[in-house]
């Protein structure tokens, strides 16, 4: 009996001191980011799977519904951009705290008017607060969090991000059962309202983003950090194709959110799935996201980020290419599992390669810049993926794998490239082209 009380203590021990250790309460910034994520992500997640069946059933018709989304990837194209410069100019949490509690509200305004255009310009407004949230939360992590620990913070995030995102749609899905379509619409608007006020009270006060500073480091730790931004860091002769090689991968993730903003709700509607079954669907592709974001973070600090770029990039185009002849919607909720884990293991790489080419200066501005991008594949996507749908509910699917593929081997090029030639560079601060002007 002591024997198992004694080891019963060990586990606690060893749970409590993991608990301590992990980033999110190591980098308390980080950690506030993480848990302003979630719970926003909830509360507009659960709008995610009526969003486009309450505008059909309120007489929009497929082209509309397609600019709804488009609207929407609109207003975050004409926004992130002036939004990263914003954040590197006035500060991260300004702009975020703006973004967020403006989003807020206009999840209130779209009970007041069931006019399909009177959503497309709602949606519109709703984009440009969302194209600021991106870019300065991103950014705001690399200012917190050491380059050594930066692919683990950002998995944390993602983790934080797919958790709300897989606990919305289905608390959404729920609602609509249960209470109308009103109800996730209010939730959404209360828990982004809450989340800015928590955000403006608790985040650093600081004006300048370079002074941002985390826990305070020994000697040693210092060195470590300074050797991992040294070794990671992409020198400014190989900037231009290194960003390349990110916005490649950047187009890619922008044609699958067109079709997730277009048609996906409609799609499983259409296949006979109810409300309840369709947020389930968000929980089964988040649910791996969740919980092996913070893992696969740890991989892409310490070992080549090619691999778990690539390899990931080029299966999930499988994965949409098994949608186009799937018609089980219980194959398709446990299908998103797998892609659910392919998207985990690569996206905190992405995000760790592109932590890699940001000037300690410019942050927002290139956290900006691929947001931008993402969002203008997203809008290509999202009314071509509407068109191909209207004639053959396979297309959308079929297309997406084919630019899926040929993106990632193009993409997976250059980004072995870069890092086959970076291993091989011994450069200082200086040779960067990064120190301060």
């Amino acid at each position: 009996m002591a024997t198992t009380t004694v080891q019963q203590n060990k586990i606690w021990a060893r749970l409590l001191a993991w608990i301590r250790n992990s980033p999110p309460l190591r980098y308390p910034d980080l950690g506030l980011i993480c848990l302003g994520s979630f719970v926003m992500l909830v509360g507009v997640g659960a709008i995610i799977p009526i969003r486009t069946i309450y505008a059909r059933d309120h007489g929009a018709n497929m082209a509309e519904i397609s600019f709804i989304g488009s609207a929407f990837l609109l207003g975050q194209f004409v926004m992130q951009l002036p939004g990263g410069w914003a954040s590197d100019k006035f500060g991260r949490r300004p702009v975020l705290v703006s973004g967020i509690a403006i989003s807020g509200v206009i999840l209130f305004l779209f009970l007041l008017n069931d006019n399909p255009w009177y959503f497309i310009g709602l949606r519109f407004v709703e984009g440009i607060s969302s194209g600021v949230i991106g870019p300065a939360a991103n950014a705001y992590v690399i200012d917190s969090v050491p380059a050594k620990d930066r692919g683990v913070a950002f998995g944390w995030l993602g983790s934080a991000f797919s958790a709300g995102f897989m606990m919305g749609p289905a608390i959404g899905g729920v609602m609509v059962d249960m209470l109308g379509y009103e109800a996730p619409f209010i939730f959404g608007g209360v828990t982004s309202l809450l989340v800015a006020l928590f955000l403006a009270r608790k985040m650093s006060g600081r004006t300048k983003p370079e002074n941002a500073a985390g826990p305070v480091q020994s000697v040693e730790e210092a060195a470590v950090d300074e050797e991992a931004r040294i070794k990671r860091q992409v020198p400014s002769k190989l900037f231009i194709p290194a960003l390349i090689g990110a916005l490649a991968f950047t187009v890619a993730a922008g044609f699958g959110d067109g079709l997730f903003i277009s048609i996906w709700t409609i799609w499983l509607d259409d296949l006979n799935a109810s409300t309840s079954f369709i947020g389930f669907t968000f929980v089964t592709f988040s649910l791996p996201l969740m919980l092996l974001m913070p893992m696969t973070g740890k991989l892409a600090d310490k070992y080549s980020l090619t691999p778990l770029i690539v390899a990931p990039a080029v299966l999930i185009s499988f994965a949409y290419l098994a949608y186009g002849f799937a018609t089980n919607i219980w194959f398709i909720a446990l299908w998103g599992l797998l892609e659910g884990t392919l998207v985990a293991v690569m996206v905190p790489a992405v995000s760790a390669y592109v932590a890699n080419l940001s000037p300690e200066n410019a942050r927002g501005r290139l956290q900006g810049l691929i947001s931008t991008v993402r969002t203008i594949s997203g809008f290509g996507s999202s009314i071509l993926v509407a068109l191909l749908y209207d004639i053959d509910m396979a297309y959308p699917f079929f297309m997406l794998a084919g630019v899926q593929l040929v993106i990632s081997v193009a993409g997976g090029f250059l980004v072995w490239r870069i890092e086959k030639q970076t291993r091989g560079l011994r450069f200082g601060v200086r040779d960067l082209g990064l120190e301060r002007q």
